[in-house]
């Protein structure tokens, strides 16, 4: 059977993926440009969508892996999942894009960097 600490590791590299797999979704359905991902409404909310994802997924990453990176905005990106999810009728755009195009790439990073250190 594994520790707690092995199951947590497996665990975090499941939601790793999840993040790095939405990314590479976002990143097809945003491929055309700003004003086409906006003017395409299923490219939008399948960019939504994914998003919902990489933030719940952070949300269930293990405390030991969000205290190696005190960079990163754990509460807000909590908050960010909370808007999109329960007041997604008053979510701008623009916010949406600057998430994708700001935000999201460095979550990609981490985890890469994640994912290969649990290889290692």
């Amino acid at each position: 059977m594994p520790s707690d600490s092995e199951a947590g590791s497996r665990r975090d590299r499941d939601y790793l993926e999840h993040i790095r797999d939405a990314a590479a979704a976002i990143r097809r359905s945003t491929a055309g440009g700003r004003e086409r991902f906006f003017a395409d409404e299923d490219a939008f909310d399948a960019g939504l969508r994914r998003l919902h994802t990489i933030a719940e997924s952070t949300q269930r990453l293990s405390t030991q892996l969000k205290d190696r990176h005190p960079e990163v905005p754990w509460t807000r990106i909590a908050g960010f999942r909370n808007r999109i999810v329960h007041a997604y009728m008053d979510v701008d755009p623009e916010l949406i894009w600057s998430v994708i195009q700001d935000e999201v790439p460095a979550l990609v990073e981490l985890a890469g960097r994640e994912l290969d250190r649990s290889s290692a």
